[in-house]
């Protein structure tokens, strides 16, 4: 037999988060009029930045970035070669990009 939760028996935060996700705008407004952020934080606070540089052994630039719990990792691989004959006076650029998160 299973026994149904009541909303009394839920978890603080389990309520906060799904009246987050019914309710953004809402959610957002009450920290706004109370001069704070969701993580606690003040407006004027910043979060810890750390920035490590030359962090991927086989790019020619990359740096690791750290802003809060938030974790950036970007590489850049260069590569000299010759253009073709017919366009000597052009040449390419190529980008990619790739986005993951927990």
């Amino acid at each position: 037999m299973s026994t149904a939760s009541t909303p009394q028996d839920q978890d603080p935060t389990l309520k906060g988060a799904i009246f987050q996700r019914l309710h953004p705008r809402v959610y957002l407004e009450r920290f706004i009029a109370e001069s704070v952020r969701p993580d606690g934080r003040d407006f004027a606070s910043w979060r810890d930045v750390h920035v490590n540089v030359g962090s991927i052994s086989t790019a020619d630039g990359s740096a690791l970035v750290r802003l809060g719990d938030t974790t950036v990792v970007c590489g850049v691989k260069a590569e000299i070669a010759e253009p073709d004959l017919e366009r000597e006076d052009e040449g390419w650029i190529v980008l990619e990009s790739g986005m993951c998160h927990p």
